[in-house]
Order: C-alpha cells, then structure tokens, then sequence
C-alpha cells in the first residue's frame, strides 16, 4: 500500500502543480521491483489479453532496469515478460538506470525520459515503456 499511496500522492501534487515530494530511496526501490515484478512478470502471465499487441519475443535478449543498488533483468517472450534480479552480470541490450524515485516515477509514466539514463536499443526501451503503459492504462 506504501508505494500506491505514494503514486497518488505525486499524481495529486502534479495535478494542483505542487512540487513532488521526495519518495524515500527504499520506499521506492521496493516500488520499482514492485512494479516489475506485479505488473509485468505476474500480469502479464495472468492476463495476456491487457497485453496483447505489446508482448513480443526479444529472442533472450535482455533490458536491465537498474534503481540505486537494485537492479532486475527484463526478457520478453510472447506469452509473458520475466523478471529476475540482475545479480552481478550487468550485461543488456538496453539499460533504464537511475535513482529509484526517479526510476519509480519513469515506470510510472509520472515522468519524461529525462529523468533516467536510457541506453542501447531504442527500439526495446520503447516496446518496454509500451509495455508499461498497457499494464497501468496509462500512456
């Protein structure tokens, strides 16, 4: 409940165009492996229809999502996405890194691409965020 909380708190501050307060860095490192892994590795296994059109096969490449000193690895396959802990291989296709509010609010689509470091294939960073935004009905 902390996180969901959280992300309404920032949508009701940006909506009456307050500052967002800062969500603390474990608050929202936990909301980041939260979010990956309810709404990606469980949701869309559960529920591939919410999906549908946005779920493709990366082939076992790989996005690593990466907030403060946690990071998760993000592969693609038409029947769903999986998250595990990055661990030490740090090696991806594609990189979102950044601090874990930051990270959090990006996942959130509560903020721009300026707010992470994006790096190495546009194309599946895009999907990724497509992904994301079919999951939350936001976009």
């Amino acid at each position: 409940m902390v996180q969901e909380t959280a992300i309404h708190r920032v949508d009701a501050e940006l909506a009456v165009g307050m500052p967002v307060t800062p969500i603390p860095e474990d608050v929202a490192a936990d909301g980041v492996g939260e979010m990956l892994w309810l709404f990606l590795d469980y949701e869309t296994h559960a529920w591939p229809g919410t999906y549908a059109g946005h779920l493709v096969d990366w082939n076992g490449r790989s996005l690593l999502v990466s907030a403060g000193p946690a990071a998760w690895r993000i592969t693609l396959r038409t029947d769903g996405a999986e998250v595990n802990p990055a661990g030490d291989d740090a090696a991806a296709e594609a990189t979102i890194a950044g601090e874990p509010a930051a990270v959090l609010l990006w996942l959130y689509n509560r903020r721009g691409d300026e707010a992470v470091e994006a790096d190495g294939d546009t194309d599946m960073v895009g999907q990724f965020r497509r992904l994301l935004a079919a999951g939350t009905s936001i976009g």
